[in-house]
């Protein structure tokens, strides 16, 4: 039996038996795209301001009031410092500790109260003016117990441009936390200093 000479395939012969090959290949490649994309789950809705709201909410209930508290406090207790300086009556060093401890403490308090509300998922459409409210607060939390420990430690010009810091904007904060409609009421306390 004699075996016929192969010829030389042909250039279109080549194509047209690597095509059915491509074709398959593609074909499987679609296929696995496609069962990927339905059996992946979709993703999970974005939070809207209402839910954002609601656990913002709950974060100021347990968070909010005892900061807010302590930072209307320690305010309160400069300004009685501020005041006895004013009057001549100038307060001991155990007065001016426990003050700046008192302020530091409050301090403290607002930046785990921005902590707690930073951690709760935001949604798009807001996150720029929920993220200035916090980014304000967060400012005056570390402010405050900056001018805490100056106050504590004497350090008169640290412990000043702190205490403007805050007198310029904690107001301004109040509203920013307003304008977001989170802990409603209770951010902008008082009383303002005089520096």
């Amino acid at each position: 039996m004699a075996t016929e000479p192969e010829f030389p395939r042909t250039l279109p012969r080549k194509i047209k038996d690597h095509v059915g090959w491509w074709l398959a290949a593609a074909g499987a490649l679609a296929g696995i795209i496609a069962l990927y994309f339905a059996i992946k789950p979709p993703p999970p809705p974005e939070t809207t301001i209402t839910e954002w709201r609601l656990a913002a909410q709950s974060v100021c209930a347990i968070n909010g009031g005892p900061a807010i508290t302590k930072f209307t406090r320690a305010r309160k207790a400069m300004q009685d410092l501020v005041d006895s300086a004013n009057r001549g009556d100038w307060p001991d060093q155990k007065t001016i500790t426990a003050a700046g401890e008192q302020y530091e403490d409050a301090g403290n308090a607002i930046s785990e109260f921005i902590g707690h509300l930073r951690e709760i998922k935001q949604p798009p459409d807001y996150a720029k003016r929920i993220n200035d409210a916090l980014d304000l607060g967060s400012d005056i939390g570390t402010t405050m117990a900056g001018a805490g420990r100056s106050i504590r430690d004497r350090e008169t010009d640290k412990a000043r441009n702190g205490l403007l810091f805050i007198s310029a904007n904690a107001t301004v904060w109040g509203r920013k936390m307003d304008e977001v409609n989170v802990c409603r009421g209770g951010m902008s306390p008082s009383p303002q200093h005089s520096s």
